[in-house]
């Protein structure tokens, strides 16, 4: 019997956190029982908790899963590659452990896939302390999908093509234009999704965002360097996948210079989750030759507190900016 080509992979890499995959694999269930052309992948990456028996015991009810249990750690950004690998979908979707898609969401999102042809959907998030499955229908926008175009798309996006759970890609675009040994271009890096995000974001014609927050990420103790991810790295992996001079490039690292790389420090300098990873200003190093370092970043750095604070000014103003530019039209 031929089984149909999925229409959307998701795909959930996991480390040791069993109780938040529990609930995402949870939440899951629950959606994808009335879809059968979704498909799931979870890539355990040599968990040491009860990760292998939550996921075992999913998959007796559900033994179309797909489970992958790597032998040993193999980090963050491979066992991420090794779902890719896998997946079959038109489209692939890949999801945080620790983050929960809003109840009704998927079906949405999946529907919308049926009718529609894209390239990538940004699904926008929000962040709480914990997270539960809540109601989808507190939001009630009867358009929650918008079309943009490529550079208006990358202006409101911006930063947040970073974030896993929010990008949904059409691999098949990103198949015709590189080899599928392409997908670990960056893997060195912390940021190994921007190889298939942005190559499609360069390539592709169709560009949506939900309007809504249909994604909840959880808050918790920062476990990398941000300064360094945000950054750096960041603007690396942007200048090598969108070139160094593109209009893209310029799209999405203008708002992380003027408005998020600025709240990272303030952050940084004054909010003690960030404790694990005491700021430094050599973090920001490699982006000296920017105008905006000596104008903005390392007075941000370096000034005492108070005097700080009044720089906030400038991504706050920025912010109002992307927001308004960007906002729905009625």
């Amino acid at each position: 019997m031929l089984i149909p080509k999925p229409l959307l992979s998701i795909i959930v890499p996991t480390y040791n956190r069993a109780p938040h995959l529990r609930q995402l694999l949870s939440a899951l269930e629950e959606d994808l029982s009335s879809l059968p052309n979704v498909q799931l992948i979870v890539t355990d990456n040599d968990s040491s908790d009860d990760t292998h028996v939550i996921i075992s015991s999913f998959q007796l009810r559900n033994p179309e899963w797909i489970h992958i249990r790597n032998d040993t750690n193999l980090g963050p950004a491979e066992n991420m590659c090794l779902g890719i690998e896998r997946s079959s979908g038109n489209y692939c979707w890949v999801m945080s452990d620790d983050d929960l898609p809003r109840a009704g969401s998927i079906e949405k999102i999946v529907t919308f896939l049926t009718q529609s042809r894209l390239d990538l959907l940004y699904v926008k998030s929000e962040w709480h302390s914990s997270i539960e499955r809540t109601s989808f229908f507190n939001y009630c926008d009867p358009h929650p999908f918008q079309l943009l175009q490529r550079l208006d798309f990358a202006s409101a996006v911006n930063v947040w093509v970073t974030f896993i759970s929010g990008m949904i890609v059409n691999m098949a675009t990103f198949r015709s234009h590189k080899s599928s040994e392409s997908i670990r271009l960056l893997s060195h890096t912390r940021l190994p999704q921007l190889q298939w995000v942005l190559n499609v974001l360069m390539h592709g014609q169709d560009f949506y965002r939900v309007n809504e927050p249909w994604i909840m990420g959880t808050k918790q103790t920062i476990q990398y360097d941000t300064l360094e991810v945000f950054g750096p790295t960041l603007v690396e992996c942007v200048e090598l996948v969108c070139g160094k001079n593109s209009s893209v490039t310029r799209r999405i690292l203008t708002p992380l210079l003027w408005q998020h790389i600025p709240i990272l420090i303030w952050m940084n300098r004054t909010d003690p989750t960030f404790s694990a990873y005491p700021f430094k200003i050599e973090s920001l190093g490699a982006l000296r030759h920017l105008p905006v370092y000596s104008f903005l970043l390392r007075p941000l750095a370096t000034l005492p507190l108070p005097l700080a604070r009044c720089l906030m000014f400038v991504p706050k103003i920025y912010s109002l900016f992307i927001h308004y530019r960007f906002r729905p039209s009625k």
